[in-house]
C-alpha cells in the first residue's frame, strides 16, 4: 500500500535504485539527455538528488558506506524493502 504519493521524478529515481543504481551519481548519469532513458525523460542533477533525499526521508532508500569517485566520495544507497514494494507497484501500474 502506498503511504505517500510520489512525484514522477521520485518514482523514476526509486525504480533506478531498485534496478541497481548504487549511488546518486549513477542515477544522475542514467537520466542525462544523451542516454537511452534520458532521451525519453531526463532530470537535472539537482532535482535527482532532491528526489533521492525525499526517498531517504520517506525511508524508501537507505544510505550506507561510500565508494571513491573521481571527485567526492559517493554515498552508497539501496532501496529498503518498503521502497522495493513501492517501486514494483509503480512499475506494474498502467
Amino acid at each position: 500500500m502506498i503511504k505517500y504519493r510520489l512525484s514522477l521524478a521520485d518514482n523514476v529515481c526509486l525504480a533506478l535504485i531498485v534496478n541497481g543504481a548504487e549511488h546518486g551519481w549513477a542515477v544522475v548519469q542514467q537520466l542525462q539527455p544523451a542516454t537511452p532513458l534520458g532521451r525519453i525523460w531526463s532530470l537535472s542533477r539537482a532535482l535527482t538528488y532532491r528526489s533521492i533525499e525525499h526517498l531517504v526521508d520517506l525511508k524508501y532508500v537507505r544510505r550506507h558506506g561510500s565508494v571513491a569517485g573521481k571527485g567526492a566520495d559517493r554515498r552508497v544507497i539501496h532501496a529498503t524493502r518498503l521502497g522495493r514494494g513501492i517501486a514494483l507497484q509503480w512499475l506494474e501500474a498502467p
